[in-house]
């Protein structure tokens, strides 16, 4: 199971952007494959492949713990409806 650790120094929306930018960092993902929009058919088929080939480790929603020291009812609920186990 991949963990992680939350600092509730924010607010919820904010908390929540961080923790699934830790599972899954789709802006990351978006530019990437936007690279290739120039390019041409041959030029994009090179990147798809080196992104695919290199793709990093996505972590499911369902096998990541989320550690926090102190937790909302409101937040708990939300974390866990997305499908992760919470901690603290």
């Amino acid at each position: 199971m991949h963990r992680i650790s939350i600092s509730l120094e924010s607010n919820e929306q904010l908390i929540l952007q961080k923790l699934l930018s830790k599972t899954y960092d789709i802006m990351k993902d978006d530019l990437n494959f936007r690279e290739g929009l120039n390019l041409n058919d041959a030029e994009r088929t090179a990147l798809f492949k080196k992104l695919r080939g290199n793709y990093p480790i996505r972590h499911e929603f369902n096998r990541t713990e989320v550690a926090m020291n102190s937790l909302s009812e409101h937040l708990k609920t939300t974390i866990e409806s997305l499908g992760f186990s919470t901690h603290h």
